[in-house]
């Protein structure tokens, strides 16, 4: 299978197309498209978004693909980890004013 060009991909009609590894882009019009990573994780098929064309290039794509397949042979599913990711990002930008707040809230309800 030919793997895709960074000039093949600005004349590809509207469609999806596989560039190997599991590396998709979904073109929605001429130069317009989305990248994903398809795999899968405990006998589940998965779909992953890693941005859009022009914003991620071909060459970022193949890496975040490649990242991806690194975290899948340690057997950790990439959507999960980007969630965990998220989560702990939103943790570190509380206040711990409002961490506690939060708490003392969650102890007064009634049970």
């Amino acid at each position: 299978m030919k793997r895709l060009t960074a000039k093949k991909l600005l004349v590809l009609p509207k469609g999806k197309y596989h560039d190997g590894d599991g590396l998709y882009i979904s073109i929605s019009r001429n130069g317009k498209g989305k990248w994903s990573f398809r795999y899968r994780a405990r006998k589940k098929s998965r779909e992953m978004e890693l941005g859009r064309f022009l914003d991620v290039s071909l060459i970022d794509a193949r890496l975040h693909a490649f990242s991806n397949k690194q975290l899948l042979r340690k057997n950790i599913d990439p959507i999960d980890d980007k969630n965990r990711a998220e989560v702990l990002r939103q943790q570190q930008n509380k206040k711990f004013s409002g961490i506690a707040e939060e708490y003392i809230r969650t102890k007064k309800m009634p049970e």
